[in-house]
């Protein structure tokens, strides 16, 4: 049920961006000169679990764990805009590492605000769906928060995104930088 849900999310959201992509004033600058909204990036940073394992005997386990993550994302960031405010849509590709001999994948599609602060920075929060690959395969809630850095047709941005998958949090903290176009 939640992939059917994903998906049709994600239908719906392409489908709000095509009726809209109509009221631009060029397809690669709106009228104030800025870029299309469109965006591309890619993201590296830490990945981190916090499970208990169980007990041996008297031996309490931790499976405690930290790795290496990579996403990959693009989206457009003004599908609708009210003032400072902007509603987007973002979908990514994310190595969230190797958990418990399972390499852990991930695919979101979420829902981007942006409040637009002065001197080209900005507040994210996103909330979505991600498709998830493990031992098994399944699709949960995802959402991220983090602040973003802008220049003309580029941006820095800081980000914590939590995937929860098989009811297990995974915690990413990523460094991400990306091209405007």
């Amino acid at each position: 049920m939640k992939n059917v849900l994903g998906l049709i999310f994600i239908g719906l959201a392409m489908s709000f961006d095509i009726a809209c992509a109509g009221n631009e004033t060029d397809q690669t600058q709106n009228s104030e000169g800025n870029t299309s909204g469109y965006y591309s990036g890619a993201s590296i940073g830490t990945s981190s679990i916090d499970i208990n394992c169980g007990h041996y005997g008297r031996y309490y386990y931790d499976c405690n764990d930290s790795e290496l993550a990579f996403r990959l994302f693009g989206g457009k960031s003004d599908v609708v805009s009210l003032g400072p405010v902007d509603l987007g849509i973002e979908i990514g590709y994310a190595n969230l590492g190797q958990y418990m001999y399972e390499e852990v994948d991930a695919i979101d599609a979420t829902v981007a605000l942006r409040v637009n602060l002065p001197l080209g920075t900005a507040i994210i929060g996103r909330a979505g769906y991600a498709a998830w690959d493990a031992s098994n395969d399944g699709t949960d809630d995802t959402w991220a928060v983090g602040i973003e850095k802008g220049w003309t047709h580029a941006f820095a941005r800081i980000e914590f995104q939590r995937f929860d998958i098989e009811d297990t949090d995974f915690d990413v903290y990523m460094l991400s930088g990306g091209y405007k176009f």
